[in-house]
């Protein structure tokens, strides 16, 4: 049965609204785009097209996380499902803690991950529990505590650990308790430690 072009593209809007307005060919078969449909609206400039099987409303507002979303969506397995988190200092810009300023963006994949990343992308690579990971607008990103505790076992600086902390505890993005109990190895309890000690908060 055909279905009406109206409600197609309204179910595909839907879709988009939560990924910054990208949705896959997957996603825009899925509400009736056959792919003779799908190249048509491409053709049009009705559907921009950002990579393999990757499309966005061009008069979709502009997210400041809308790249985010276009990697989060290249990384999708087989069955449509992303892989990629956005974690370590990418998670920081997200949560807007500490000022640190990464050039390259950060996402942590399952460690079956094969997909070779492009120039800008580190790929960390991890098994996350689904209670570490949260969404902030239409971005999978790993949780306020997981990313602290990425950052403090990373090389970032100790400044940088003392600034995220500081900026997540004064947001109400974490607390106190939640840093002292978060399983982390000796070197990186040491340095949540010493960035809690420096925020003049207790540690015992």
């Amino acid at each position: 049965m055909k279905r009406n072009p109206k409600d197609m593209e309204r179910a595909l809007r839907t879709i988009a609204s939560g990924q910054a307005g990208y949705f896959t060919s997957a996603q825009a078969k899925s509400v009736g785009y056959d792919y003779p449909q799908q190249h048509f609206h491409r053709q049009r400039g009705n559907w921009e097209q950002l990579g393999r099987g990757i499309f966005r409303f061009p008069d979709f507002p502009g997210s400041p996380f809308e790249h985010y979303v276009l990697w989060q969506l290249w990384s999708r397995n087989r069955s449509g499902r992303i892989q990629a988190v956005a974690s370590h200092e990418t998670a920081c810009v997200i949560y807007d803690i500490s000022d640190l300023m990464p050039a390259k963006m950060h996402f942590t994949v399952p460690p079956t991950f094969r997909k070779q990343p492009p120039v800008g992308l580190v790929m960390h690579r991890a098994v996350l529990d689904p209670k570490e990971i949260t969404e902030r607008e239409g971005v999978l990103v790993t949780t306020p505590i997981r990313t602290i505790r990425d950052i403090a076992c990373s090389s970032v600086s100790v400044e940088h650990l003392e600034g995220a902390i500081r900026d997540a505890l004064e947001h109400g993005l974490v607390t106190r308790r939640a840093l002292l109990e978060v399983g982390l190895p000796h070197d990186a309890r040491e340095r949540v430690l010493t960035a809690l000690l420096a925020l003049g908060e207790r540690v015992a």
